[in-house]
């Protein structure tokens, strides 16, 4: 027996050792996709309409690989935090566990210049190291065992490739059909997509930009199944024209050199952008978005202490599974005990809220606090907060009364009429403000924003990154403008 097969075989058994030993466990949610180990996805069930859709794409790759079709096109949408890496990490998991002849290569975006051989290159190695060694690093998926005779034939293509006078993505296609001529589908996974497009992160040089245009221009072949055969998917927070228009609004400089390279203006017309075209079309398209039923149900399998109350109001603010996981980490490091109700929810942001208050009384403008002594904005707002109020209907407007300490008379139509009027101008003053937002006649929300700095939620489903100096800014601007409008009215 060789020394690299007796290696091999020893760091299989105290794997399998090692996940014999993790069944007992149960296992965690964590706030980001990346964190989870191949152990811990091979443990993790996907819930709800994610459950569906999980089953789908390994049923539709096990018709591909038992030759039913010849290409399998996927994009999956959705908003940050919401669960597509975890779905695209299982999928993969999952196909390379129950798949014989398929080989996931799982590519995040963003992390390297967009230098497809060389990015494929890296991850071999990636894999190789977690073979050897057992340590993992993001994109890696499966047990170890997994990769025993798809990790040389995965090497031998990439070194097969390698001396050929050909750039980077024609490098990478050749491999792709390698591996088919070894018996072999490539499934590639290119998740987080905005990281090119809208923020430009993976365009890191000429070259990388130069083969991003070319595998924009090629798009439609590979959507067909015309550059290799197997599966592809592309993952991303937006449509790919609204990721376009957003970088088109913030002036980002690689839409310019896109823009030239490709022979169009995409500032003037976005719509003629290659990928976009009419007769782009794949097999399934998942959109991914979370209703208070399907965050329910996750927290009940995970054992996510959150009441249903909670998530109700959780899916109408920030509808993701990360909000709900945040905060039964919180209620942990804030030793709330047993359930997280709406009562004592506010013991979980309270921290954060302390410094956003504090803040917000320590800054000025033109020398004046935007907390006077005469502000009762920031009280009426902290007994909302502290009462649970993150939705409120005008249904609900004589129950916020009695919160406020407005003083009416039940049943007596007149008194009811003024103290709703009260809570409506309480209501109106605070969205001016920014703390809540319209969402319908008499109908406010919390907002989002402001909620996930509370709950320490890096960023929005929208992908801005949430931070204490934005909030402020954006309510100091907003203090700004009511006063310039009540200077204004005085003079006239």
């Amino acid at each position: 027996m060789s020394l690299i097969v007796a290696k091999f075989i020893l760091v299989w058994y105290i794997n399998c050792l090692e996940v014999k030993s993790l069944g007992s466990e149960e296992v965690r949610l964590e706030v980001k996709a990346e964190n989870y180990h191949p152990f811990s996805l091979d443990k993790i069930e996907v819930v709800g309409f994610m459950k569906n859709a999980l089953k789908r794409l390994i049923d539709e790759t096990k018709r591909l690989a038992s030759g039913l079709k010849t290409f399998y096109a996927i994009y999956v949408e959705g908003l940050y935090g919401s669960g597509k890496t975890l779905l695209m990490r299982k999928y993969a998991h999952e196909v390379l566990k129950h798949i014989e002849n398929v080989i996931p290569i799982y590519v995040y975006l963003g992390a390297q210049d967009f230098k497809p051989y060389t990015i494929l290159s890296n991850y071999y190695t990636q894999l190789n190291t977690y073979v050897e060694r057992g340590i993992p690093k993001p994109t890696v998926i499966g047990l170890p065992q997994h990769w025993s005779t798809r990790l040389k034939v995965l090497k031998d293509a990439i070194e097969k490739v390698k001396g050929l006078e050909a750039v980077e993505l024609e490098k990478f296609y050749k491999v792709l059909n390698v591996l088919v001529e070894q018996g072999f589908y490539p499934l590639v996974i290119f998740d987080e997509f905005e990281r090119l497009l809208y923020t430009g992160e993976g365009l890191r040089s000429d070259e990388g930009i130069k083969q991003f245009v070319e595998f924009v221009r090629g798009y439609l072949e590979i959507v067909r199944g015309q550059r290799y055969i197997g599966i592809f998917a592309l993952v991303s927070t937006f449509p790919i024209i609204e990721l376009l228009r957003r970088a088109i609004n913030l002036r980002m400089p690689h839409i310019r050199v896109l823009s030239e390279l490709l022979g169009r203006d995409l500032e003037k017309e976005p719509e003629q952008f290659p990928m976009i075209a009419p007769h782009i079309t794949y097999d399934d398209q998942i959109r991914i978005s979370w209703t208070a039923v399907d965050l329910d149900l996750l927290a009940r399998r995970y054992k996510l202490i959150v009441h249903e109350d909670v998530i109700n109001l959780i899916a109408r603010v920030l509808p993701t599974p990360r909000a709900v996981i945040n905060i039964a980490n919180e209620a942990i490091l804030r030793g709330v005990k047993g359930v997280v109700t709406k009562e004592n929810f506010i013991k979980i942001i309270e921290p954060r809220y302390l410094k956003f208050k504090e803040r917000l009384k320590e800054e000025t403008i033109n020398g004046r606090f935007i907390v006077t002594p005469r502000s009762k904005w920031l009280e009426h707002f902290e007994v909302l907060l502290s009462s649970g109020y993150f939705e409120i209907t005008s249904s609900k407007y004589l129950d916020v009364a009695k919160s406020l300490g407005i003083e009416f008379e039940e049943g007596v139509k007149e008194s009811e009429r003024k103290a709703r009027q009260k809570v409506s101008n309480v209501l109106r003053k605070l969205r001016e403000l920014g703390l809540y937002e319209a969402k319908g006649a008499g109908e406010y929300i919390l907002n989002p924003y402001l909620l996930a700095y509370l709950l320490n939620v890096e960023r929005l489903p929208t992908g801005e990154p949430t931070s204490l100096d934005t909030l402020i800014s954006d309510i100091k601007l907003r203090v700004r403008e009511i006063r310039k409008r009540r200077k204004i009215r005085k003079e006239e």
